[in-house]
C-alpha cells in the first residue's frame, strides 16, 4: 500500500488544558479475503518538528510535541490509536477468545496460584494466593508446612471507601514471623503504601508511608531484633515527571518510636550524607543481610550491575547520623557479597569474566590480592552463592540455559545432583546458621519446583505449598540448545522450543524473543504462554544476545553503549540461521522485545525489515536519544550513554529505532502495547515510533498501537489482563503469519 493512497483526515489540534475528548469514529478500510486491510486510516496528529544539533549532527525530531502526555491532542491521538487497534484485532475475536481459553485451561490445572512465598526458619509460611474465580491475590499464612491456610489480609478492604483498588505487590515478615509489612499499590503505579500487621496482638498500623518502593527498590530489611525495618522512600511526583524516582532515601521505620515523624528516620541519602558521592538519580539502598550480622551495608545503586558499597556498624543506626565507610567501588565488579566472621565473601568479575568467589577482610580489605575460594570456570558462569551451617553453596550456568549446583567445603568442590534437570537454579538461606538451603529449579519445560536441601543427608525436601502438574503438557515438546555464528564470528546461544512432530519446511510460525540489556539474561523459565503459542503450531525461540550475562561479564559489555549494535546483529544472525535451516521463513517470522528489549526488536526490523513478517513490542524503548529526559532516564545513562558525550550520542542514535526509520520502505507488521502510567518507558517513546512508522511504511502491513490507560510498565498481578495481552500478541502474530483460524472477519 503506497503512502499516497492512504486517506487522511488531518486533525489540526492545538495544545489545550489536559482533558479527554469525545471518542473519534474512524471508517476503517475493508478486508481482503486473505485477511489484510486495503487501507488503514491511521489517526493523525499535527507535527511540531524540531531540529537539534548534537555535536555537529543535526537531527530532525518530527514528533517532539508527542512527549507532552498531558496535551489534549496527544491524549486524543493515543485514544484514537487504541480504538483503531481494538477495532482491527476485534475482527479476529474468535481467535483471541480461543487463546484466552487455552491460557485459562492451563492455569486451571494448578487450580490456585501462589506467589511471593516466604518462609522463616521456625517453619512459618507467608504467601499470596489467588483462586481461579478471583482477579487479585490475598495474603495468607501457615504456622508450618502442613498447617491449614489462614487468611491474613484481603486488599479489597484497604481504604475501600476511597474509590481506589489496591493490590499487594510485596510482603516482608520479620525474622520470627510475628509481624509482617504489606506493600499496597494502586493500578499501574510502582510506588506503594505500607501497612504493618502484628500477628500476636492483631494490631494493624496503617499509613506508615504513601511513597515506598519495595517492589522496585531493594525490598524491605528487618532489624535483627524486629524493632523496625528499612525501606526505600520515594518523593511524590507524577509518573511522567523526569525527576520521578530521584532523591530517594533509605529510611528506618522504628515501630514503637513515637518521638519521630511517624517513626521515620533517614539513614542514607544524598541530603543526609553529602560526603558520599550520590547523584539525584542514584538509589542509596541499605540492607541487613543476616540476623547475626553486626554490619549494615549501603550501596549507591542504579542501572549498573556493579555498585559503590559502604558499611556501618549496626549499633550506629540509633545514633543521630549513620557513619558510612567505603568498602569497595564499582570498579571491583562485585555482584554479590556476604559477611562471615571477619571476612567478606564475594562474587566478582574482576579478572574473571565468568566470575569467581573470593575472600578478604572486611575491616582491612585487600581487593587487589584476595583469597580465591572458587576460581573462574572456563565454560560456566558462577551466578550466585549462599552459606548455611553446612558451608558454601554456589550455582553455575552454561550459555544461560544449563544450571548446576555445587557445594564447597574442606577445600573440595562437589556437584549436587538435582531431583530434576534444571535450566535455572535460585538458592537462598536464612543465614549462616540455617539448617536448610532453599533451592528453586525451573526450565523451559519444567514448572517451578521448590525444595529445602539438607547437605548432611543429601536430601531434597519438597517445599511447594501446592502441586503443579501443568508440566504434563510439555511431554511432547522438544528443546534444542545450540549456538549460532553472529556477524563477527562470535557464537550466540539460541534456545529453540517446538512440538516434537513439527516439520522443518519453513512454514512454521516462529516467535523470536530476546532482551540484551543491563546484564540481564534470558534464563529458562516455565511459562504457560509458551504452551499457548506451541499449541497453535508455532516455534518459540530465545536469542541470548549480547548485553545480557549468559556468557559472563564480557558478554554483557559486548552489548553496552558503543557495542550495543551487537545486540540486534546477534538476533539478525539467529533469524538468518532459523530461515536457512528450515525452521521458518521471512513470511512466518515474528520478533518480540519488551522494555529495553525494544532496542533489539526495533533495530532488527529497521535494519533488516526483509527478515520479519511482524514485530511485537511490549512497553518497548524506541527513542533512545531522548531516553535520559524520561522518568529515571538519567539512571539509564550508565547503561546506554548520554547525548552530552559525542561518542555516546552516536551510539544512542544508532540504537534509536525511531530515528532509523526510512521513508518508502516495506516494513513488517507492528503491534506495540504500552501503559499510559509507565514510569520506566514513557508511552511517547513507542508512540513517536508508531507515528513515524505509519507515515513512512509503504507495505500493506498494519502498524498498530494499543494503550492501557490504567497500567504502568506491566500488568503484573492481573490474570485477566495478562491473558488478554498475550491473546492480542499471539492472535496478531498468527494473523500475520497466515494461520487460517486467525484471519480477520467482517
Amino acid at each position: 500500500m503506497m503512502l499516497k493512497n492512504i486517506k487522511i483526515s488531518k486533525l489540526f489540534l492545538y495544545k489545550k488544558a489536559y482533558s479527554y475528548m469525545l471518542p473519534f469514529i474512524f471508517i476503517y478500510g475493508s478486508f481482503f479475503s486473505c485477511g489484510k486491510v486495503k487501507n488503514y486510516e491511521y489517526p493523525q496528529i499535527e507535527k511540531e518538528s524540531i531540529v537539534v544539533d548534537y555535536h555537529g549532527t543535526k537531527i530532525t525530531d518530527p514528533y517532539r510535541n508527542m512527549e507532552n502526555l498531558e496535551d489534549s491532542s496527544v491524549v486524543k491521538w493515543l485514544h484514537d490509536q487504541n480504538n483503531l487497534t481494538d477495532s482491527i484485532l476485534g475482527k479476529i475475536n474468535n481467535g483471541r477468545e480461543k487463546l484466552i481459553a487455552i491460557q485459562k485451561e492451563y492455569e486451571k490445572k494448578r487450580k490456585i496460584s501462589i506467589s511471593r512465598k516466604i518462609s522463616r526458619e521456625n517453619g512459618k509460611y507467608f504467601f499470596l494466593k489467588q483462586k481461579p474465580e478471583e482477579n487479585y491475590s490475598k495474603l495468607y499464612y501457615r504456622l508450618n508446612f502442613n498447617a491449614k491456610d489462614s487468611l491474613l489480609f484481603d486488599p479489597i478492604t484497604y481504604k475501600s471507601d476511597s474509590g481506589n483498588k489496591y493490590r499487594i505487590n510485596y510482603i516482608s515478615p520479620d525474622w520470627d514471623g510475628n509481624q509482617i509489612v504489606i506493600s499496597l499499590s494502586k493500578k499501574g503505579e510502582e510506588i506503594s503504601e505500607l501497612m504493618l500487621i502484628n500477628l500476636l496482638t492483631k494490631e494493624k498500623i496503617y499509613n506508615i508511608t504513601v511513597n515506598a518502593a519495595p517492589m522496585s527498590l531493594n525490598g524491605i530489611d528487618w532489624l535483627p531484633d524486629n524493632s523496625g525495618f528499612i525501606y526505600q522512600h520515594v518523593p511524590l511526583f507524577k509518573n511522567n515527571d523526569p525527576s520521578y524516582f530521584h532523591n530517594t532515601t533509605s529510611v528506618l521505620y522504628i515501630i514503637n518510636d513515637k518521638t519521630q515523624n511517624k517513626g521515620l528516620k533517614k539513614i542514607f541519602s544524598k541530603s543526609t550524607h553529602p560526603n558520599v558521592s550520590i547523584k539525584a538519580e542514584d538509589f542509596p539502598l541499605v540492607s541487613c543481610y543476616n540476623r547475626t550480622d553486626p554490619y549494615l551495608f549501603g550501596v549507591v545503586s542504579g542501572a549498573n550491575p556493579y555498585e559503590d558499597t559502604y558499611y556501618s556498624n549496626l549499633k550506629d543506626i540509633t545514633s543521630t547520623k549513620v557513619n558510612w565507610k567505603l568498602l569497595f567501588t564499582k570498579q571491583e565488579k562485585i555482584k554479590r557479597y556476604l559477611h562471615k566472621n571477619d571476612s567478606l565473601i564475594y562474587l566478582t568479575a574482576k579478572g574473571a569474566s565468568n566470575f569467581k568467589i573470593c575472600k578478604t577482610s572486611i575491616t582491612n580489605p585487600n581487593f587487589s590480592n584476595p583469597i580465591t575460594i572458587v576460581p573462574e570456570k572456563r565454560d560456566q558462569v558462577i551466578t550466585d552463592f549462599e552459606f548455611t551451617k553446612d558451608g558454601l553453596f554456589y550455582v553455575t550456568l552454561k550459555n544461560g540455559v544449563v544450571a548446576k549446583l555445587f557445594h564447597f567445603g574442606d577445600g573440595k568442590e562437589t556437584e549436587i545432583e538435582l531431583p530434576q534437570v534444571s535450566g535455572r537454579i535460585v538458592i537462598n538461606s536464612s543465614g549462616l546458621h540455617s539448617k536448610y538451603l532453599k533451592v528453586i529449579t525451573t526450565g523451559w519445560a519444567n514448572p517451578i519446583k521448590k525444595y529445602l536441601y539438607t547437605h548432611s543427608k543429601n536430601k531434597f525436601i519438597p517445599d511447594d505449598l501446592l502441586p503443579n502438574n501443568i508440566g504434563d503438557n510439555f511431554k511432547d515438546i522438544k528443546i534444542k540448545e545450540i549456538e549460532v555464528e553472529s556477524h563477527d564470528g562470535v557464537m550466540v546461544p539460541l534456545s529453540i522450543i517446538h512440538n516434537a512432530n513439527i516439520e522443518m519446511n519453513g512454514l512454521n510460525p516462529t516467535l523470536i524473543r530476546g532482551y540484551g540489556s543491563y546484564g540481564l539474561s534470558m534464563k529458562p523459565a516455565f511459562r504457560s504462554s509458551i504452551l499457548t503459542w506451541l499449541k497453535e503450531g508455532g516455534i518459540v525461540v530465545y536469542a541470548h544476545v549480547r548485553g545480557g550475562s549468559e556468557k559472563g561479564n564480557d558478554w554483557y559489555e559486548g552489548g553496552l553503549k558503543t557495542t550495543k549494535p551487537n545486540t540486534w546483529k546477534d538476533v539478525i544472525a539467529c533469524t538468518e540461521y532459523l530461515i536457512e535451516k528450515g525452521y521458518t521463513s521471512p513470511s512466518k517470522t515474528v520478533i518480540m522485545g519488551s522494555s529495553a528489549g525494544g532496542i533489539m526488536m526495533g533495530r532488527a526490523i529497521t535494519e533488516r525489515p526483509d527478515l520479519f513478517k511482524a514485530a511485537i513490542g511490549d512497553v518497548p524503548a524506541m527513542n533512545m536519544i531522548r531516553s535520559e529526559i524520561t522518568t529515571n532516564g538519567l539512571n539509564s545513562v550508565k547503561e546506554f550513554g548520554t547525548v552530552k558525550d559525542s561518542i555516546e550520542f552516536r551510539a544512542l542514535l544508532e540504537m534509536d529505532s525511531y530515528h532509523q526509520i526510512k521513508d518508502n520502505v516495506n516494513y513488517p507488521a507492528v503491534l506495540i502495547i504500552s501503559g499510559y502510567k509507565d514510569s520506566r518507558v514513557a508511552a511517547w517513546s513507542p508512540g513517536k515510533f508508531i507515528a513515524r512508522l505509519q507515515e513512512a511504511n509503504i507495505s500493506n502491513n498494519p502498524v498498530l498501537f494499543s494503550i492501557d490507560f490504567e497500567s504502568g510498565h506491566s500488568v503484573r498481578g492481573n490474570k485477566l489482563k495478562t491473558y488478554q495481552k498475550f491473546a492480542d500478541y499471539y492472535s496478531f502474530a498468527l494473523w500475520q503469519t497466515g494461520h487460517p483460524d486467525y484471519q480477520p472477519k467482517e
